[in-house]
């Protein structure tokens, strides 16, 4: 029998995503949509854009952002 991980790997090598249903738990679910929801709130997030500094153009994009990881590569 495949394991979890290997699904993944094997549905995003043949289609380029994955969808497993219940992959992570409701209280993970729960935990995380009251996170994402008070950044929004707070102003965390923001507008996204393509491209770098002043070349970035925010209008090519309609989605908001937020970096997630412990430092900001420059």
């Amino acid at each position: 029998m495949e394991s979890i991980s290997e699904r993944i790997a094997s549905e995003i090598y043949d289609k380029s995503y994955a969808i497993i249903d219940d992959f992570i738990s409701e209280e993970l679910r729960v935990s995380l949509l009251k996170e994402q929801s008070e950044l929004l709130e707070a102003g965390k997030f923001r507008i996204a854009a393509v491209g770098k500094g002043e070349k970035s153009k925010s209008e090519l994009r309609s989605e908001m952002t937020r970096f997630c990881g412990l430092t900001r590569i420059t």
